[in-house]
C-alpha cells in the first residue's frame, strides 16, 4: 500500500484541521434551515434567473426613492433591492449610508433625527450632475412600511445596515404586520445583526449569508468540503470577484446549488458584465439598470 509523502500528509492535516476549526467556531444554529425558513422562500426566489434593483433602478434615478422604484417596476425588475436604517425614533427608513449627506440637501447621522426630520429632507437633491432633474421633485427618504404598501404585489431584498439586533427587531416587526414575510429576502453583512433577525422573525423570512458565513461556505467550496455546510440560508449574494480574484465561480456554484442555495452576484450595470455571470450560470444579478437585464432576457441571451 503507497504512503502519502510527508509534505502531502501534512498539507492534508492542515487543511482538514482548519476547516474542523472553522466549522465548530461558527455558533450553533439558532434554528436549522429545516425549523426556519427552508419551504418559506418566495416563488421568485427559485426562480432560473431574478432581476434585482439595485436600490431601484438606481442609474437613471435617485437611489432607495419611490422615482427608483417606481422605474425599476416599469423596466422589468423581479425584486426591490433596498437598505434600511433606524431612526432615532425607531423607525425603519429605506438608505443607504449611515448618513444623509450623500444623498439629500440635508446633514448628519441617520439614527440621530427623527422620521419628521428626515421626511423635511430632498432626497433627489444630489442625483444627475450638473442638471439636477429631481430636486424639489418631492422625493422623501421612505419607510419601509411605506415600500411594503406601495409594491404589494412585488419581491424585496432588505438589507440591514445598522448592526445589532434593534433594526433586525424592528425590520420582523414591520414585515410581519404588513403580512409581507413570505415574499421578502433579508440579508445582514454581520454576522451577529442576521442572527437576531432569524430570531426575531421565528424563521418565517428567507435570509442571505452574512460576510462571515459567505466566506466560510466559499472556503469549503475551494476545498472540496461543502458538504460540511449547515446553511441557514437560502442565498449567497456576492461580488463577482474581490481583490482581483474571482469569487463567483463554477466551482462554488455547483456546491452551492447541491446545497440548494441560490447565488446572486451585485453589482452589475453593464451588459458585457450581466453576460459574463449569465454566462457562469448565476441566479440572480443585483443592478443599478434593470432594464439592461430585461432587454437580455427578452432577446434569449439570459
Amino acid at each position: 500500500m503507497k504512503t502519502l509523502p510527508v509534505a502531502k500528509l501534512a498539507l492534508l492535516l492542515f487543511v482538514l484541521f482548519g476547516a474542523g476549526v472553522l466549522f465548530f467556531a461558527l455558533p450553533g444554529p439558532s434554528l436549522s434551515r429545516t425549523e426556519a425558513s427552508a419551504g418559506e422562500v418566495a416563488p421568485v426566489f427559485g426562480a432560473d434567473l431574478v432581476n434585482f434593483a439595485h436600490r431601484g433602478a438606481s442609474e437613471a434615478a435617485p437611489e432607495n426613492t419611490f422615482a427608483a422604484f417606481d422605474r425599476a417596476v416599469a423596466d422589468g425588475a423581479d425584486v426591490l433591492e433596498l437598505d434600511v436604517r433606524l431612526t432615532a425614533d425607531g423607525e425603519a427608513v429605506v438608505i443607504h449610508d449611515a448618513t444623509v449627506d450623500r444623498t439629500t440637501d440635508g446633514s448628519g447621522p441617520v439614527g440621530a433625527m427623527s422620521l419628521t426630520e428626515l421626511r423635511a429632507l430632498d432626497a433627489g437633491y444630489r442625483f444627475g450632475g450638473a442638471a439636477h432633474p429631481y430636486r424639489s421633485a418631492g422625493l422623501t427618504v421612505p419607510t419601509l412600511a411605506e415600500v411594503l404598501a406601495r409594491y404589494p404585489s412585488l419581491y424585496l431584498n432588505v438589507e440591514i445596515k445598522d448592526k445589532g439586533p434593534r433594526l433586525a427587531r424592528r425590520v420582523a416587526e414591520v414585515l410581519a404586520r404588513a403580512d409581507s414575510e413570505r415574499r421578502v429576502l433579508v440579508v445582514s453583512q454581520d454576522h451577529a445583526t442576521v442572527r437576531a433577525f432569524r430570531k426575531a422573525s421565528g424563521g418565517r423570512v428567507a435570509t442571505g449569508a452574512s460576510e462571515r458565513e459567505a466566506r466560510y461556505f466559499c472556503l469549503l467550496s475551494q476545498l472540496g468540503l461543502s458538504a460540511l455546510a449547515r446553511p441557514e440560508y437560502e442565498a449567497l449574494q456576492l461580488p463577482e470577484e474581490f481583490q482581483g480574484r474571482p469569487v463567483v465561480t463554477e466551482k462554488l456554484l455547483l456546491a452551492a446549488s447541491r446545497k440548494g442555495i441560490r447565488v446572486d452576484v451585485w453589482t452589475l450595470d453593464s451588459p458585457q458584465e450581466m453576460r459574463e455571470a449569465l454566462d457562469l450560470g448565476v441566479s440572480g444579478i443585483i443592478t443599478g439598470n434593470p432594464r439592461y437585464l430585461s432587454e437580455l432576457r427578452d432577446s434569449g441571451s439570459a
